[in-house]
């Protein structure tokens, strides 16, 4: 995972403040407005983001709204079976 940073929320190109490899079993929080991540995974892996509230303050003027991957445009039996393999995946 990469982890940047900007000096405010207008800046155009984070700095990089350091880059990890994440395990089975990780979670990070981002508390901060100016923070930026990006997740590159080496193998297939299935994660869960879980969202807060937007920002109290402004956002970044390039952070993407986060809503979620779509899932209510899922055809049923496609949403089904994505499901099915992430609850396998959880016992």
């Amino acid at each position: 995972m990469w982890i940047g940073s900007t000096p405010d929320l207008e800046s155009r190109e984070p700095i990089t403040v350091t880059e990890t490899v994440l395990t089975a079993g990780s979670r990070y929080e981002i508390i901060e407005p100016r923070t930026w991540h990006s997740v590159t995974p080496l193998e297939e892996c299935w994660t869960v983001m879980v969202n807060g509230l937007p920002w109290k303050e402004q956002a970044h003027v390039r952070a993407p709204t986060t809503t979620g991957k779509d899932l209510d445009k899922m055809p049923p039996d496609e949403l089904a079976a994505h499901l099915a393999k992430f609850k396998r995946l959880l016992c």
